[in-house]
């Protein structure tokens, strides 16, 4: 296919001239990107390097001092409404397409149609033609997406080879067979130029940035930092304004400075009282009085000036759970009280057998060690037991002392038990009824103290008043 593979030479040539076109020192130039944000009200902000940006905040690095190749910085957060978004981005597309240009595109741009080169040299060398067509549609679709990906940097380079690459194409799918090849499909237009270079930074363009963002930012610490920035970038930066116009702008700063001092030092003191007022209430339980703080906080900050929308918010966060402690509170100290209701109702109902099996404890001990106790005693104890352990199971004991009631209907019966099997055991002078009654009476022994130790810690928890 000589025909071909002649058009692929003089692509090559072409590609190669564009090669033996770039600067020698393409590629070396090493600048930071330096972009500016406009703001509604005017003035503009420095961002070093790029700018994150979210639905609520922009988030960038300013530049505060040294060098503007490797400036210090400052991380600062603005709302985004407070940015020209229009102005913003049309300034960052010019300033990224001219600082690709000037560092990175030559380089890349070689590196680009060196590979090209290297194709399409194998394109003009192989007898294969449908290896041929595979390699040089790979060349056109890496030709098709670098300038996307690459600020459109000579695009117009690129899309001179591409219609004289698809020429080609278009021969060698005819030679194969394949079908008309839609030379469309490679068709775009090459941006505009996206216009001059931005002009170069100045000193007084990195202080007007300091400057705009103290102004405009929300949060008083980051005014803070900002102002101090300024004050320093005017003591290292001696040239920046004129003397006399430095000295008073030097004067205006400090008075900030003392200004926000003096705001921060007023609502410490102010939050840290309200805020012992509100845990004060809340370990009364004391949910009003709680409220009302919160009340004052918004009424109060008003007479403030409103200095710090931050800290009333952490403030009125703050309040809002004490106020919820409190509740909780209140909460639990009436359900003790109602508690201590239910369990006098409880303790009158229960009191006697209560009494009568704190009176058993000594039998029990004495079935447990197996020494006794007299036969005589044994029927009385049975006697006196029958038929409790099915009243106590009938009677409702308040909440918190469920578990130490279930224990004692539990201690009842096996107290019941150890007593039947002792005399049994005593009747028939077995030691193995005398061993399964000290069992019974150590689990009604064991049972009988876990209820009164919860009986006591439940008791304990009553409101004194």
């Amino acid at each position: 296919m000589p025909l071909t593979r002649a058009c692929f030479r003089g692509l090559l040539a072409l590609v190669l001239g564009a090669l033996c076109g770039l600067p020698a020192s393409a590629g070396t130039i090493q600048t930071p990107l330096l972009l500016r944000l406009f703001l509604n009200e005017g003035g503009t902000l420095l961002s070093y390097g790029e700018y994150t940006r979210t639905p609520d905040l922009v988030v960038f690095a300013m530049p505060v001092g040294g060098p503007l190749a490797e400036p210090q910085v400052q991380v600062v957060s603005l709302p985004t409404t407070a940015i020209d978004w229009l102005r913003t981005e049309g300034y960052a597309s010019t300033a990224r397409y001219h600082h690709y240009a000037s560092t990175r595109g030559e380089a890349e741009f070689q590196q680009l149609t060196e590979e090209v080169a290297r194709t399409l040299n194998r394109v003009a060398s192989t007898t294969e033609p449908v290896q041929a067509l595979q390699l040089a549609s790979a060349a056109r679709l890496a030709l098709l997406r670098w300038p996307g990906d690459h600020y459109d940097y000579r695009a117009a380079d690129v899309e001179e080879i591409v219609w004289l690459l698809d020429e080609s194409i278009g021969a060698l799918r005819a030679k194969l067979g394949v079908g008309a090849f839609d030379v469309s499909l490679s068709t775009h237009t090459a941006s505009a130029p996206l216009g001059l270079p931005p002009t170069a930074l100045t000193p007084l363009d990195v202080l007007n940035g300091i400057l705009a963002g103290a102004r405009i930012s929300p949060r008083a610490a980051d005014r803070m930092v900002l102002l101090q920035a300024a004050l320093r970038y005017l003591d290292d930066a001696r040239h920046v304004l004129p003397a006399r116009e430095g000295a008073a702008m030097k004067a205006s700063l400090r008075a900030q400075v003392r200004t926000e001092q003096q705001t921060d030092a007023r609502y410490a003191k102010w939050s840290a009282g309200l805020l012992k007022q509100a845990r004060a209430a809340a370990a009364r339980g004391k949910a009003g009085d709680a409220q009302a703080i919160a009340t004052r906080v918004i009424e109060e900050d008003r007479t403030l000036g409103q200095g710090r929308p931050e800290v009333v918010g952490a403030l009125l966060a703050a309040v809002q759970v004490k106020a919820t402690e409190a509740s909780a509170v209140r909460l639990q100290r009436d359900r003790r009280q109602m508690n201590r209701g239910l369990y006098a109702q409880y303790e009158r109902s229960v009191g006697p057998m209560l009494a009568q099996i704190d009176r058993l404890q000594p039998v029990l001990e004495s079935i447990r060690r197996q020494e006794g106790p007299a036969p005589s005693e044994l029927g009385r104890w049975l006697n006196t037991l029958a038929g409790g352990g099915r009243l106590l199971e009938a009677q409702r004991a308040p909440d918190g002392i469920a578990g130490s009631h279930g224990m004692l209907v539990g201690a009842w019966h096996l107290a019941e038990q150890a007593l039947r099997t002792r005399q049994s055991a005593v009747a028939q002078g077995s030691t193995a009824l005398a061993g399964e009654a000290a069992s019974a009476a150590s689990g009604a022994l064991l049972l009988i103290r876990n209820a009164q130790r919860e009986h006591r810690a439940f008791v304990d928890g009553f409101p004194s008043k």
